[in-house]
């Protein structure tokens, strides 16, 4: 039977640690999920799916392109944010699903985080002098 190991937001690439983490509005961001599969699930198309509450508190889902699981740990990568992200913010990982994708059956779904970051704070790109243009009276 599947099941969600890890659903968490990426940093340039790599997990980030803890529940919660920090980011600037042009960092590379983006999800991952894994997953383990027993022997008779391999073989099998799947898509992910992950609720996120956005900062403005509206839930969207996303999801991969679907991946033939040939092994029995899986992991799922989104694909990246647009940069720079356009919401300032607190975004929040509510649940991961995976599907077959050849009947559309769910078949596990969760929130564990593996120790990784669910809650994701955008936070403006700081200013570095002298990119910074300061207004002279």
């Amino acid at each position: 039977m599947c099941i969600i190991q890890a659903g968490y937001f990426t940093k340039n690439g790599s997990a980030i640690s803890g529940s919660s983490c920090n980011v600037y509005a042009n960092d590379k961001i983006n999800e991952d999920i894994i997953a383990t599969f027993s022997a008779s699930e391999l073989n099998i198309n799947y898509v992910a799916f992950m609720k996120i509450k956005r900062p403005d508190n509206i839930i969207v889902e996303i999801n991969t392109s679907p991946i033939k699981v040939t092994s029995t740990t899986e992991t799922f990568i989104f694909a990246d944010w647009a940069t720079p992200i356009p919401n300032l913010g607190t975004f929040t990982i509510l649940e991961s699903m995976i599907y077959n994708d050849d009947n559309g059956y769910l078949v596990c779904s969760g929130n564990p985080s593996g120790g990784f970051c669910q809650a994701l704070t955008v936070s403006a790109v700081p200013c570095i002098i002298p990119v910074c243009n300061f207004i002279v009276e």
